[in-house]
């Protein structure tokens, strides 16, 4: 008994964990071993080890998603044929024209969207007329020699021109429309109808395949196997030259109009704008370095493509161009008179029963079907023919409100929340972690909190349902999520 209070009296400077540890066979106790205590002491001083591999395994559930979808969108976008179909087909007679034209005219400055004005038109005025002319337009495709013959209405917009307004591609880029790179196959089309026009009855350009060899054999188109643009090279001081990038890709974790505003993928887009920025600055700079492109490093043998060779139609009233979902167009931005105009409207149609195989969130009508629950679409799942369709309540087609838009962000990003949530827990004294659970919750706060601030300024102007024109696309309306969205 007297040596067990000494004992402890010897040793009670030493402090749990390292306190007296009583031998199996008796009484007696002894000192830890050096070794046992430095380890202890370690792991005393790094209490966050544990908290680390628990947030590394968040983070790598939060991100590898991002992996698998890019791999995804690689490998599905199949070379697409382009078919030899008819190149211009009559379509409206002169009444059904002048309707349009005036419903363009007085209808133009309350327009929502570029896309889908009329469609909205037809299901919240029950406009019997419209219904007549979307029914003209699916059976003037579905007769076009070397078709699909079963197609459907996807978007409708209309298309204007004048000296002081060019809508599309105002900076003379071609361009393939990336609407269609959403669906399997090579059977889409658009029909472009010339409604009214002073002096101007010819179409914009295109490039077709018999005058451009050179163009739609470039490895980009064959190899890179998705939408492109094809851009003018006059900042490198070649004229007439032009080369090719991407347009729309899939962006990762985004599979539908329901997960647009997923933050990761609003951050994925962000960045993706600051390295195009960098990578355009850097570009210049050593241009300006080295003096000519040849110097630069710039091959252009396999970099450019040289004199295109452009094909416009001349069209009547009601007639409209067949444009073959591969081919490149672009405006055209030769000058006009202070009098000359052309109004067209143009409709894109896929085969019925279509399936989205792969959401392409940057093209222009996906980011505006995100105001229409009813036009949401999903990967997997039939494009929907609500142009076609018998009735549709009004009420499905209204635009979706502020609070719904809201709703929309934190809809969005439940996986993420849910994620970052489960992680507090498992680094609380619940789960297995060191941090206190005041700690924990703090932390899971700022980072939900942070990433909902990202996608509300990235994208409050479509929030906040501000409506306006792009001056730079004279008058295009602003699309939906066009400032996290190319």
């Amino acid at each position: 008994y007297t040596e067990s209070r000494q004992t402890r009296r010897r040793y009670a400077h030493i402090t749990p964990p390292f306190f007296v540890v009583p031998m199996a066979s008796d009484d007696s106790t002894k000192v830890p071993e050096p070794g046992v205590v430095l380890q202890q002491q370690q792991q005393q001083k790094h209490p966050g080890c544990r908290s680390g591999a628990v947030w590394a395994l968040v983070l790598s559930l939060v991100l590898a998603p991002a992996a698998w979808e890019v791999k995804a969108s690689r490998e599905s976008l199949e070379y697409r044929p382009v078919p030899e179909l008819q190149r211009t087909i009559q379509v409206l007679n002169f009444e059904e024209a002048d309707y349009l034209t005036q419903f363009y005219f007085a209808r133009r400055e309350d327009f929502p969207h570029t896309y889908f004005n009329l469609l909205l038109h037809r299901w919240r005025s029950d406009d019997k007329m419209l219904g007549r002319i979307f029914a003209k337009i699916v059976e003037a495709a579905n007769h076009i020699e070397g078709g699909g013959h079963d197609y459907v209405i996807a978007t409708d917009f209309f298309s204007y021109r004048s000296a002081s307004v060019v809508q599309f591609a105002p900076y003379g880029q071609f361009h393939h429309d990336c609407d269609f790179w959403k669906v399997d196959g090579g059977e889409g089309l658009n029909l472009w109808i010339l409604l009214d026009h002073h002096s101007l009855n010819k179409t914009f350009e295109v490039l077709e395949r018999a005058h451009n060899e050179a163009a739609y054999n470039h490895r980009r188109m064959a190899g890179n196997k998705q939408a492109l643009l094809m851009m003018p090279l006059s900042e490198l001081g070649l004229e007439d030259s032009y080369r090719f990038v991407a347009k729309s890709g899939r962006v990762p974790f985004v599979s539908g109009h329901s997960s647009m505003l997923d933050a990761r993928a609003v951050a994925y887009m962000l960045l993706e704008k600051v390295l195009r920025s960098a990578r355009t600055l850097l570009g210049k700079a050593r241009l300006s370095w080295y003096g000519t492109p040849e110097a630069a490093g710039y091959n252009l043998r396999r970099f450019a493509v040289t004199q295109p060779n452009t094909s416009r139609f001349a069209l009547d009233r009601g007639e409209a161009l067949v444009l073959r979902e591969y081919e490149l167009h672009r405006t055209d931005l030769n000058e006009l008179g202070p009098e000359d105009f052309r109004l067209a409207v143009s409709f894109k149609l896929f085969r019925r029963n279509a399936k989205v195989a792969r959401f392409l969130a940057n093209c222009p009508a996906e980011k505006e079907r995100v105001a229409y629950p009813a036009l949401w679409e999903e990967t997997g799942k039939h494009v929907k023919d609500f142009y076609g369709a018998r009735s549709v309540p009004s009420r499905q087609l209204e635009m979706i409100n502020f609070q719904e838009r809201l709703m929309l962000v934190l809809s969005s990003n439940l996986q993420i929340v849910l994620l970052l949530a489960g992680s507090g827990l498992l680094l609380s004294p619940a789960g297995f972690g060191e941090a206190s659970f005041r700690t924990s919750l703090l932390g899971v706060v700022l980072a939900v909190g942070s990433l909902l601030v990202l996608v509300v300024v990235a994208e409050y102007d479509w929030i906040l349902m501000v409506n306006e024109e792009n001056p730079q696309m004279g008058g295009r309306r602003t699309s939906a999520l066009k400032v996290a969205w190319r």
